[in-house]
């Protein structure tokens, strides 16, 4: 303030969309530091200058996605029985789920489907190390 006049400043910013930033920063954050300094007008009895200063830090947030797909003719696994499925007869398909990030670390994330009980879990996980369970009684692959 100036007497008992205020003064204000606005700014804006605008970052990269994510798409072209992703793979490229990790963990991308804004640090601001405002600072001004005056003299005291307000009270005659002050010696000096008045100075004053605040950081801000905003922190981009990352894109969590998914992607799910079920297929036949590709993938790591053969799949057998016709592609259209036919009363009475196996056919197996392989279900693909592609989790992606943009830009940050990120923890405990968990994905959870409930097979519908015309559908059975055989097992197969690629790669083979994939951090995949199921739960018979649930139904639920994690």
């Amino acid at each position: 303030m100036i007497g008992s006049q205020k003064i204000e400043e606005e700014f804006s910013i605008t970052i990269m969309p994510f798409k072209e930033i992703a793979g490229y920063v990790k963990d991308p954050k804004i640090v601001i530091n405002f600072s001004a300094s005056g003299t005291n007008f307000d009270n005659p009895n002050s010696e000096g200058d008045v100075l004053d200063s605040v950081e801000k830090i905003i922190k981009i947030p990352t894109q969590v996605g998914l992607s799910s797909r079920i297929i036949y003719h590709s993938g790591p696994f053969i799949n057998s029985g016709s592609t259209r499925p036919v009363v009475g007869k196996e056919t197996t398909y392989t279900a693909e789920w592609k989790i992606y990030n943009s830009n940050s670390d990120i923890e405990d994330v968990k994905v959870v489907a409930k097979l519908p009980p015309y559908v059975r879990f055989i097992g197969n996980t690629s790669p083979e190390n994939s951090y995949l369970s199921y739960n018979e009684e649930t139904r639920e692959i994690t």
